[in-house]
């Protein structure tokens, strides 16, 4: 006889076995119809009071595949409803006229269809109230044993938990798009609206800046900003990169004067875990986290000699090494500098690298 706590540890396994909860769901109902006459699981995600009206999520499987779909919207009135209907403890329904059936069924806008009964209704709460539920269907000639209906009862806090998780994994993923559509806004702001490069000043002096802008966007090759501080040289950058075609990529932004020239290698190139006394962990260098978007140096005149020799290196090549790496690394940042002082007369004064320079004056925008 199947025990109880063997039965929890399998059905825990197959529900927890993916991130996935569509996933995990289908896995648990194959294992479920392979001890129980269960035919199919289909779990109902409640809307947070915040958020109605909303819809109703489901997640079903019925052994043949699990899928995700909405129902009918569930307004506020209609959760007192669906609450009041629902039972607090574990309950079977067989009769097609239970007030439950009756409700579902008119919700079904979904074009799904009920669940066939029997239904074995499992209500899932955490500490904000009721979250959801999970019925699982049987067999008209094979109805739920109490047994049965014990071993379904004891999935109650596992199916809480996961629920409840993924609850939460939706309320990020919508503050995910929120911010990104906010980021969207004030990307436009900051380009004037309706993909119009525009800054204060464009229709006069800067307009020829932003003509440099919108020539050079479009290459890959690295840009030299130069101009007096407080003139907006990030946002010249900012520029470039939004109208480039690494536009989706991230926008990575470093003040070379503001790192001590001890820690500008595990900066800029990152290090390995054991690298150094106190590197307890993996850490990826400002090249590695503007992978596929652009590098922005900020203040590149303040880079001491030795910290040039190993950044123009990474141009040529190409490739970085971590501290503590048994191998290189290739990079994929197009790169951006800017400063306030005369490079040039750095160069005649032998305090920047003229290969360097030149490297980094791909083209040039004096703003």
């Amino acid at each position: 006889m199947l025990s109880k706590a063997e039965f929890f540890k399998q059905a825990t396994c197959h529900l927890l076995q993916t991130l996935n909860l569509q996933k995990g769901v289908e896995r648990l109902q194959l294992y479920v119809s392979s001890v129980l006459p269960c035919g199919e699981i289909r779990m109902s995600c409640f809307p947070s009071c915040s958020t109605a009206p909303s819809k109703n999520l489901h997640i079903r499987a019925d052994g043949r595949e699990a899928s995700t779909y909405y129902g009918a919207p569930l307004t506020t009135e209609r959760m007192q409803v669906l609450l009041s209907l629902t039972p607090l403890r574990g309950e079977l329904i067989t009769d097609p006229a239970h007030p439950l059936v009756s409700f579902c069924r008119s919700l079904n806008a979904s074009g799904h269809g009920l669940m066939p009964l029997p239904w074995y209704d499992l209500v899932l709460r955490d500490d904000d109230g009721v979250i959801g539920e999970c019925r699982f269907s049987g067999f008209a000639d094979k109805p739920f044993t109490p047994r049965q209906r014990e071993l379904l009862d004891s999935l109650r806090p596992v199916l809480c938990i996961a629920l409840s998780n993924y609850r939460k994994y939706l309320e990020l993923q919508a503050a995910h798009t929120c911010v990104k559509r906010e980021n969207t806004s004030l990307k436009m702001a900051l380009t004037g609206g309706s993909g119009n490069t525009e800054l204060v000043g464009a229709q006069g002096g800067l307009r020829q800046v932003l003509e440099r802008v919108r020539l050079v966007a479009g290459y890959e090759i690295p840009v030299l900003i130069t101009g007096e501080t407080g003139t907006g040289k990030e946002l010249i950058a900012r520029m470039v990169h939004s109208l480039s075609p690494r536009r989706e990529g991230p926008f990575i932004a470093l003040n070379c004067g503001a790192i001590p020239s001890s820690l500008i290698d595990s900066e800029l190139f990152g290090y390995m875990k054991g690298a150094f006394t106190g590197a307890a962990r993996n850490y990826k260098g400002y090249f590695e986290r503007a992978a596929g978007g652009t590098l922005f140096l900020d203040e590149v005149g303040e880079l001491p000699l030795d910290a040039q020799v190993r950044l123009l290196r990474v141009l040529q090549e190409r490739e970085i090494q971590p501290l503590g790496a048994s191998g290189s690394v290739s990079i994929d940042a197009r790169i951006l500098a800017a400063t306030n002082r005369d490079l040039r007369e750095m160069v005649r004064a032998g305090t920047f690298r003229s290969d360097l320079y030149y490297r980094l004056r791909g083209a040039h925008i004096r703003h």
